[in-house]
C-alpha cells in the first residue's frame, strides 16, 4: 500500500478490512452502498467515493457485489477484464503517443522549411 489515492487513508482501509473479513468468497460478496453505511454510517457520494479508494488498495474484487476471493478460479473472470482495460487502455496511449509524435514531427519539419527559406 504505497501510493494511496487522495480519499483514504490507512484508518479507513483498515476499517473496510476488517468488515470484508465477513465477505471472502462469491457468495458472501457485499453491495457497494451496504459496505458505505456499515463503515462510515451513514451513504453519501463522499462516503463512496472513500470506500472506493480504500477497496482500490485491499485485495477485493467486484462481480455483483464486492468480496475477497477465496481462490484464484473466483478471480479468473476479474483479472481477465482487468487485463482487458489494460490492453485497452494501452493501445488508446499509443494513438495518443503517435499523434504527439507526429505533431511534433510537423513542427519541427514547419521550423526548417522556415529556416531554408531565409
Amino acid at each position: 500500500m504505497e501510493d494511496l489515492y487522495p480519499s483514504s487513508d490507512y484508518k479507513l482501509i483498515s476499517r473496510v478490512w476488517v468488515v470484508m473479513q465477513n465477505h471472502v468468497g462469491f457468495l458472501a460478496r457485499i453491495g457497494r452502498r451496504r459496505l458505505v453505511n456499515i463503515v462510515m454510517h451513514r451513504w453519501s457520494e463522499s462516503n463512496d467515493r472513500k470506500i472506493r479508494d480504500a477497496l482500490s488498495e485491499l485485495p477485493v474484487i467486484w462481480d455483483r457485489g464486492y468480496f475477497i476471493p477465496a481462490n484464484e478460479k473466483e478471480a479468473e473472470g476479474y483479472v481477465a477484464a482487468m487485463r482487458s482495460r489494460q490492453a485497452s487502455i494501452g493501445r488508446r496511449l499509443k494513438v495518443l503517443d503517435n499523434h504527439f509524435v507526429g505533431q511534433k514531427l510537423r513542427e519541427e519539419a514547419t521550423v526548417q522549411l522556415e529556416l531554408g527559406m531565409e
